[in-house]
């Protein structure tokens, strides 16, 4: 378990779809970090370094279409995680997340 615990920041993030395709949700140059502690509790955060700065600190009059743009492109969440017996694989238990498009 050792070897997890710390904070580590994104190097890549890409996909392969059913057909072999790879595709960039968080576009090719995204912005990350996972945090591993002792307690095997963890986090995680994703963001694309494309995204547009949020235009108000309003949240309550800013048109719906402007919030839409500004959380696509950012994952984050929380849980705890396992290593397995080997010390190679890391199994998460994800408590909560926050994605666009995620219920």
């Amino acid at each position: 378990m050792n070897r997890f615990i710390g904070a580590w920041r994104l190097v890549s993030f890409e996909e392969e779809t059913s057909d072999g395709q790879i595709v960039y949700p968080y576009g090719e140059n995204p912005i990350g970090l996972l945090i591993y502690d002792s307690s095997g509790r963890m986090s995680v955060q994703i963001m694309r370094t494309d995204r547009e700065a949020f235009p108000s600190t309003e949240w309550e009059t800013t048109p719906a279409e402007e919030i839409k743009e500004a959380v696509e492109g950012f994952t984050a969440f929380f849980g705890s995680f396992e290593v397995d017996g080997g010390g190679t694989t890391a199994s998460l238990t994800i408590c909560l997340t926050w994605a666009a498009g995620s219920t």
